[in-house]
């Protein structure tokens, strides 16, 4: 509040300064009224805070989630445990991102395991979660899931340069929906898989979506039943998850009479269009064309007709507006290039069309002329690019999910034996940062102990595992992250410091590897 005051203060004349905190005295004193409620602990604070929201200005879905999952565990956890929860809330907001819509991504994360979900609806639906599980569970849950959810919100920090590529493709095309069917294939998939899922979804949303425009509300529906068969099968039934998708998938008959009568809309579809069939026609220059700033759209028969084209046009002039703004009549070119080309005719143009470095900009130099037929011809030739561009053959993929699975963790177990019982607790969900994290403690476990080198070598072991973490699916991480915890349990089935305290943990870092073989 104070801070408000001040900054209003600041944008204010020193002459008015006076007479403005005056008035605001004077409201404050006459006009607001407070009111002191004294509550016997935390959990009956927030609990008053939902009841009092119900019955005034409604508060957001994240709002509201906070405030129960905080009161949830203020009832068993003492204050500090309480601020620490708060602040993992305030931790997963950041993950998500200052842009990002809270409500829709609780109401995605929901689509994982529900059929409907209202928007209004959100707030208790997590009530009804948060009832059934841990609060301290679910808000770690959510919390992995805000990690995942913020990289497809900005996917420019990550490193691995084709999930980078895909994600960026997909926040071009502005694919939301596609995110609860991509919330449990980051988390369970390995990496390439992932990719490879992407790619696919991304293929969906433009052939759906942005070329024939179809409605979301039925591809949502479609991303939710690939959510849920993920998520049961973590990641094991990709290859069903799959053919829910390319069972959606326009055909090619349909695709392309759709592309024919694509014209210039919002720009950042064009963009990519154009970019995403230039990459395909020439690989090489796909560098040279992704700056908006430096790369201009050009409208090869210009958006004012001068004479010139007026007299090359004839009759056909009459359809400037219909056709001016048409996928055909539209290029790239290079904005030092395209600003003198502006509104000459063709011949000069095609100077410039030349000197570009964009193969489908310097295709045009072969034309003699250009005009309506010439526009049509080269949509259709878009078309029949674009739908090799945006393809995906079924039957031709093999997954990483395929070739493991869920027969990693069956190998893990059998390889086990009679051990597998003090074991399988830790084959649980593991994100990236915590495995590194619990990782980075390998190294230092029974440091001074008389089997301090047996430890070293087992540490090292689990360390190779651990740095295989993004080829894996989410069977075989849970492997990892039950031979790593298991590991740095001190008091597991046989104490470490007892001698011979090591020999079952030999025996769980040598099944997880002969596992993940």
């Amino acid at each position: 509040m104070r801070g408000h005051v001040t900054d209003h203060l600041v944008s204010l004349d020193v002459s008015s300064q006076g007479q403005w905190l005056q008035s605001f005295d004077k409201a404050l004193v006459g006009k607001v009224d407070l009111v002191v409620i004294e509550v016997r602990d935390l959990a009956d604070a927030f609990l008053l805070f939902e009841t009092l929201n119900d019955r005034g200005l409604q508060l957001s879905a994240g709002d509201l989630l906070k405030s129960h999952l905080l009161g949830q565990i203020a009832r068993t956890a003492s204050d500090e445990e309480v601020e620490e929860a708060a602040g993992e809330w305030d931790d997963m907001l950041e993950d998500l991102g200052v842009n990002v819509d809270v409500s829709r991504f609780l109401r995605h994360y929901l689509l994982g395991s529900l059929q409907t979900v209202k928007k209004d609806a959100v707030f208790g639906h997590f009530k009804s979660l948060v009832a059934k599980n841990d609060s301290k569970w679910v808000l770690q849950d959510i919390r992995s899931a805000a990690k995942l959810y913020g990289e497809f919100e900005d996917p420019s920090p990550l490193k691995h340069a084709a999930t980078k590529r895909v994600l960026l493709d997909l926040q071009t095309l502005r694919a939301t929906v596609c995110y609860v069917a991509l919330l449990p294939a980051r988390r369970y998939l390995s990496v390439d898989d992932f990719v490879d899922f992407a790619r696919l979804v991304e293929v969906l949303t433009y052939r759906y979506s942005s070329v024939v425009g179809l409605g979301t509300n039925d591809l949502e529906r479609k991303y939710r039943d690939v959510a849920h068969l993920l998520n049961a099968s973590k990641g094991g039934d990709l290859e069903k998850a799959r053919s829910i998708l390319l069972a959606a998938m326009p055909d090619s008959e349909t695709f392309k009479l759709s592309f024919g009568r694509m014209r210039m809309g919002t720009q950042y579809l064009l963009r990519y269009t154009l970019r995403r069939i230039e990459e395909h026609i020439a690989p090489s220059v796909e560098k040279r064309i992704k700056a908006n700033n430096l790369v201009h759209i050009e409208h090869i028969m210009p958006q004012k007709l001068s004479d010139p084209w007026k007299e090359t046009l004839g009759a056909d002039a009459a359809l400037h507006d219909e056709y001016v703004n048409k996928y055909g009549n539209l290029t790239l070119l290079f904005w030092s290039l395209n600003i003198p080309a502006s509104n000459s005719s063709f011949s000069i143009k095609q100077k410039y069309y030349e000197q570009s470095q964009v193969e489908m900009t310097q295709q045009l130099v072969s034309q003699e002329t250009w005009g309506i037929e010439q526009i049509d011809q080269r949509q259709q030739w878009l078309a029949e690019i674009a739908d090799i561009v945006w393809a995906v053959e079924p039957g031709t993929h093999t997954t990483t999910a395929d070739k493991a699975g869920k027969g990693a963790l069956e190998r893990f177990e059998n390889e086990l034996g009679e051990l597998w019982s003090a074991v399988s607790d830790y084959c649980v969900e593991t994100s990236a940062e915590e495995i590194l994290g619990i990782a980075e403690q390998l190294p230092r476990h029974l440091i001074g102990a008389a089997s301090e080198a047996t430890a070293k070598s087992l540490a090292d072991r689990l360390s190779k595992l651990v740095g295989r973490w993004e080829e894996l699916d989410g069977f075989e991480r849970s492997v990892v992250s039950a031979a790593v915890t298991y590991f740095l349990e001190v008091n597991d089935k046989r104490p470490d410091e007892e001698e011979g305290g090591l020999d079952d943990d030999e025996m769980v870092v040598a099944a997880a590897e002969s596992a993940l073989r």
